[in-house]
């Protein structure tokens, strides 16, 4: 079985590389930074899940952090994206 994600409304889904990447790329990042954000986002998310399953919020958050010391330029971006969501 794969890692799952628990979303703020308590369901949860199969995690979804392409969704963390078009995210990112959705915030204005190159399909490279992109590419290296998601697959760090990925590991993390492995590492962090208990039971395999991790939160959406927590990997928002982290995707910020991450995001922050890559390219700050988009990280506002992003968090605005991810409001209108």
């Amino acid at each position: 079985m794969g890692m799952s994600v628990l979303k703020r409304n308590g369901t949860t889904q199969d995690w979804d590389y392409e969704k963390v990447h078009q995210s990112i790329i959705n915030a204005g990042a190159s399909v490279e930074e992109a590419d290296a954000i998601a697959k760090l986002i990925e590991i993390w998310a492995h590492k962090f899940a208990e039971n395999e399953v991790v939160k959406s919020v927590d990997i928002k958050a982290k995707i910020i952090e991450i995001m922050k010391a890559v390219n700050s330029a988009f990280t506002q971006a992003y968090e605005e994206y991810q409001k209108v969501r």
